[in-house]
């Protein structure tokens, strides 16, 4: 096998293995769950404060067994949005490094690359992905539409990056 050979092969592989192993994220993801909320309480302040296994383990009785009356339907989808949204939003050093790495090992000149690297705003990214929780399933989904709609990246490139960030992304 030459170096040109391998050069390709492990970003396809590793690729390969970021796409099965968000399937069984999006298969997840894509359920809903009808809570009932407290009264007085911020219904925003109650899901950012749960960690991923915690709204899986959600059920009605655990947030409020008196206040039926009031009744919001959250996807798991747009609950881990929010969630990846706040992470990116808190974290923006440290995506900025996975998205660097990720633009680095596309098959595109390294003056593209440069150019892409300078256009893409972790901050950016974040705040429009808020604009697409309810309308999207998935946090790689809503990032890779983030990216497309705030950068000159192409879809196809933007998946890559959003594939990369979610494989690190602790939720």
């Amino acid at each position: 096998m030459n170096v040109k050979t391998k050069i390709l092969l492990i970003p396809l592989t590793a690729t390969f293995v970021v796409s099965s192993l968000s399937l069984s994220f999006i298969s997840s993801a894509s359920a809903s769950e009808t809570v009932s909320i407290q009264k007085g309480k911020n219904v925003e302040e109650q899901i950012d404060n749960l960690s991923y296994s915690e709204i899986e383990e959600l059920s009605e009785e655990e947030m409020a067994e008196d206040s039926a009356e009031d009744v919001t339907i959250q996807s798991k989808g747009s609950i881990a949005i929010k969630q990846a949204s706040k992470y990116l939003k808190d974290n923006t050093k440290k995506v900025d490094g996975w998205i660097d790495s990720a633009i680095d090992k596309l098959p595109v000149g390294s003056e593209r690359k440069k150019t892409w690297k300078a256009a893409i705003s972790v901050y950016s990214i974040a705040v429009v992905m808020d604009h697409y929780v309810g309308f999207v399933d998935s946090v790689e989904e809503a990032m890779t539409n983030a990216i497309v709609d705030t950068t000159p990246i192409p879809r196809w490139a933007a998946n890559a990056i959003a594939k990369t960030v979610t494989l690190f992304l602790p939720i």
